[in-house]
């Protein structure tokens, strides 16, 4: 009986040691994890700050040469300059996905720049698109009362 005892204690503790080294082992990859993980980190931070030194600059400059560009270009709109209707509207539009795509990194740009911008691109088209807005309101209203 005795050695049956013996026997079962001694399977209970292969069997706790074969869990303390499957933790053991755990433990280890956690720490390479987190170790990893931690350079990662620093090496993320160590881009930015390179980035922030390098290239930001240069993306603030070439936003407001854009923000010129567009101003630049509003001026064209206007019934001075030799534009058909059709080139005028593909102005218009040019110029307002230009808006668009300083909006979506208003960090580079002036923020007070872009609405004076958008601003002003407005007053162009209720001042030079009245009458094709007033048709599209026109024509709406129209489908509406069909309806």
């Amino acid at each position: 009986m005795n050695q049956i005892l013996l026997k079962r204690n001694f399977s209970h503790k292969e069997h706790t040691e074969s869990q303390a080294d499957t933790i053991r082992f755990l433990w280890n990859k956690i720490k390479q994890y987190e170790q990893r993980n931690q350079k990662a980190e620093l090496k993320v931070d160590s881009l930015y700050q390179e980035y922030e030194q390098i290239v930001l600059p240069h993306e603030k400059t070439l936003a407001d040469i854009r923000c010129l560009r567009v101003k630049h270009f509003m001026s064209f709109l206007s019934n001075k300059c030799d534009l058909n209707s059709k080139d005028r509207e593909s102005l218009f539009e040019y110029l307002e996905s230009q808006l668009y795509f300083l909006y979506d990194f208003p960090f580079f740009c002036n923020p007070e720049t872009l609405s004076s911008l958008a601003e002003d691109l407005d007053n162009y088209a209720e001042k030079y698109f009245a009458k094709e807005n007033q048709k599209i309101l026109d024509k709406a209203c129209n489908d509406f009362k069909k309806c």
